[in-house]
């Protein structure tokens, strides 16, 4: 099983800009995307990254259209999901095998689908 300590190690050892903001909670900077939140409540790990904020008007199927299309698309681990009025990505991994190339390949996979992504959600949203 992962512990905190392991998965502050395996962050060390990625090369990510992070911070420790508490005990099991962790934040990574990606420049030009936003932060990543990683959180461990045994037996999980959640990653989180907020994309956009959702715009306040009717007539946003299109938008949920693209993002169900990009889950398939653009996501290789986790997914895009809404929670409150913002666009999230989030993956949950099991601690009870984690180890640090599962840990960086689910936080690789939601820096490359925002990367993607972004731009094309602004564009959506502007219409």
């Amino acid at each position: 099983m992962a512990t905190p300590k392991d998965i502050e190690g395996y962050l060390d050892k990625s090369g990510y800009d992070f911070e420790k903001v508490d005990y099991g909670v962790w934040t990574i900077n990606l420049p030009d995307l936003g932060k990543i939140a990683i959180t461990h409540n045994e037996p999980l790990v959640v990653i989180r990254m907020k994309v956009a904020d959702l715009p306040r008007k009717k007539g946003l199927e299109e938008l949920y259209r693209k993002l169900l299309e990009m889950n398939s698309d653009e996501v290789v681990h986790g997914a895009f999901s809404i929670k409150g009025d913002s666009v999230i990505l989030v993956d949950t991994l099991e601690d009870s095998k984690l180890d640090e190339n599962e840990l960086v390949a689910s936080i690789s996979s939601l820096e490359f689908a925002a990367s993607r992504s972004i731009p094309v959600i602004k564009d959506y949203m502007g219409k």
